[in-house]
């Protein structure tokens, strides 16, 4: 019996890779990628403090020379050699570490994303069961609530100054308010102390808080209940339960893979714009919501002196639209060989960058009426992080007829936020590792994805306990910092530089039918690597430890997460040495794997041929015509052998 071919029974043995349904499909999760939780609270914040619409100058300057040549870059590069963020660096060998610090990153940053997505939950399952009723954080009359809990700033007009006073010193820290007296020798004054010098100098002393805030942080995370972050507590069990729940909903969406995610994406990444109309109509109503409005638009041009502002512009792209995460080469791997990314690149980003200024008048609008309410600036009722989301629009919210109705809506909103950045940013951690073991796992999906999604529940734990939020504090504020720039920067030079900018342009040609023009080969080669530099010599010069609610973590805190930045830096570097001694020298390692070039054999014909070196870039046609007449071991194949060789 004759024996049977090795690419027969590789083919027997391998199943393929799966691809999305249709271009829409790949779009709409490119959208529900790019546009998160981000554009939802981090944006707007780093508007409203550095000088309203002065921040949008900085923002799209950082958008065009970072943001939109990385995101096309990347989309590309997936396209391209239709491989997850680890196999795909048979481009270039020597930088594999790139892949494996690109899933690193993402997987670190889904084991939080993924808590905050359970906090929403929680409001969620609150605000259903208020319906028939008001929401329970928007009084003082719970027993979570202390005595600092307010739901209007006091009204003195006909209140004599004795009185105001007591009932400020009342609501006042006593030890704070008694090292102030001291500190400037006002211990021996008069008892009829007035109010207006009482608020000047004792102000650092008010622990005010609004009902929202308590309900957050004392029912909801039991934080009191925490030491320190070197003790955190109990485990909060209806967290726990919670957190069990989000990742078994992430499991059925990622289950099969794109066969399922792609199908879920559609409702994920529209829904919230839907929201978003309906929350501006009803913040645009509201008493006092111009003064939001203005604060927002009315630009402070001094602020754009502040080099923090072009930093933190330059941040925010780089969160919001998410590259080096090793996402957008996943997504885009899925992607037929022809299909135009350039147009999907342009689009998304500049719908990603729409939407945070949109969400920026739906949430300012919200916050004018609230400072309306309680007799504040605007910048007295605002918060950053989860604050934001957690704190002041929950706190908005309860202020509006039909409450737990808006709530509702407002909470699944955020829960589809979420969750379409986190389907998309889990795939690609599930689809680096089967990539890299095809034969093995590839058969064997549902079983794997289950396994890593135990995983991340396991080491999620530690985030739901009474101290947990300081532990996703720490992860989001290290895991994707210097880590995520220096990523981008070993991208931009492995594909520009070692592999050349003339052979990337060429596959990009090749798949297109056009060359990226100047703009983007300036960027690629100069403007971009430049501009992350940059950030990344100001991120370390203006160092400042992390802190949560004015608690500032231990060192040893402040270096476990330095930690999380060096594991993805070290996997670059440990990675690159092992390829040198695996393939024998520098030189070697940085030639492009044999098995590099388009997925499918007939897209080759061109620009690869398969040789006894392989696949060698910028042959002749005539050698290429020449050689895959002659040769047996270059077979035709159709598009539903796509992919196929590439698992083998």
């Amino acid at each position: 019996m004759a024996e049977k071919s090795p690419d027969k029974d590789a083919h027997k043995e391998t199943p393929e890779r799966t691809g999305w349904s249709n271009q829409l499909e790949f779009f709409f999760s490119c959208v529900g990628y790019a546009v998160g939780l981000g554009n939802i609270w981090r944006f707007p914040y780093l508007a409203f403090q550095h000088g309203g619409g002065a921040f949008l100058i900085p923002y799209v300057i950082m958008l065009v020379i970072c943001g939109l040549p990385l995101f096309f870059m990347e989309l590309a590069f997936g396209q391209f050699g239709s491989l997850g963020p680890i196999t795909i660096w048979r481009v270039c060998p020597l930088f594999t570490g790139v892949g494996i610090a690109m899933v690193l990153i993402s997987f670190m940053v889904c084991l939080y994303y993924n808590v905050i997505i359970m906090y929403a939950i929680f409001y969620l399952l609150t605000s259903l069961i208020s319906l028939d009723n008001s929401l329970p954080w928007s009084t003082c009359d719970n027993a979570w609530n202390t005595k600092f809990c307010i739901t209007h700033r006091p009204d003195f007009s006909n209140t004599s100054q004795a009185e105001a006073v007591n009932i400020t010193l009342d609501r006042m820290d006593a030890t704070c308010v008694a090292q102030k007296l001291t500190s400037v020798n006002m211990s021996m004054m008069s008892p009829s102390l007035t109010l207006n010098f009482t608020m000047a100098h004792l102000a650092d002393c008010d622990r005010a808080v609004l009902p929202s805030e308590e309900y957050f942080t004392r029912f909801v995370l039991k934080l009191h209940e925490a030491d320190n972050i070197g003790s955190l507590g109990s485990m909060s069990w209806k967290l726990l339960a919670l957190l069990a729940l989000t990742w078994l909903i992430q499991f059925f969406g990622l289950r099969k893979g794109v066969e399922t995610s792609g199908k879920v994406v559609y409702f994920l990444a529209s829904f919230p714009y839907v929201v978003l109309v309906a929350l501006l109509i009803r913040g645009v109503t509201l008493e006092g919501f111009m003064k939001g409005i203005e604060f927002y638009i009315i630009p402070k041009w001094d602020r754009l002196n502040n080099i923090n502002v072009w930093r933190d512009a330059a941040t925010q792209i780089f969160y919001s639209l998410g590259p080096a995460f090793g996402t957008l080469i996943t997504i885009a791997s899925y992607n037929p060989f022809k299909h135009n990314c350039y147009r999907d690149a342009v689009l998304v980003t500049v719908i990603n960058c729409s939407t945070s200024i949109f969400a920026g008048f739906v949430i300012f609008s919200m916050l004018g009426y609230m400072a309306h309410v309680t007799n504040q600036e605007v910048q007295h009722v605002t918060s950053s992080g989860a604050g934001l989301v957690f704190v002041v629009y929950p706190e908005g919210i309860s202020r509006m007829p039909a409450a737990p109705l808006w709530a509702c809506l407002f909470f699944i909103m955020l829960i589809f936020l979420g969750l379409d950045s986190q389907l998309a940013m889990f795939e690609t951690v599930i689809s680096a590792i089967i990539d890299e073991f095809p034969s093995f796992l590839r058969r064997r999906r549902v079983m794997f994805t289950f396994i890593c999604h135990v995983i991340g529940f396991i080491l999620g734990i530690p985030m739901v306990t009474y101290g947990g939020i300081w532990v996703l504090t720490l992860l989001n504020s290290y895991s994707a910092s210097y880590a995520l720039m220096l990523t981008c920067l070993c991208e931009l030079i492995a594909l520009n530089y070692v592999y050349g900018n003339k052979n990337f342009c060429a596959d990009i040609e090749m798949m297109l039918g056009f060359s990226p023009n100047l703009y983007w080969r300036c960027c690629w080669m100069v403007v971009t690597p430049l501009a992350i530099v940059t950030m990344m010599i100001l991120s370390g010069v203006q160092y400042t430890p992390v802190d949560y609610g004015g608690y500032e973590f231990e060192p040893w805190a402040q270096g476990l997460g330095f930690a999380t930045v060096g594991l993805p830096i070290l996997s670059i570097l440990l990675v690159a040495v092992i390829q040198m001694f695996r393939y024998g020298g520098l030189k070697q390692a940085i030639k492009p794997h044999p098995e590099w070039g388009p997925a499918n054999k007939s897209h080759r014909i061109g620009r690869y041929a398969m040789s006894n070196e392989g696949f060698q870039p910028d042959m002749d046609l005539q050698d290429v015509i020449a050689y895959n007449t002659t040769s047996s071991t270059i077979q035709q194949s159709d598009s539903s052998a796509t992919n196929n060789n590439r698992s083998s």
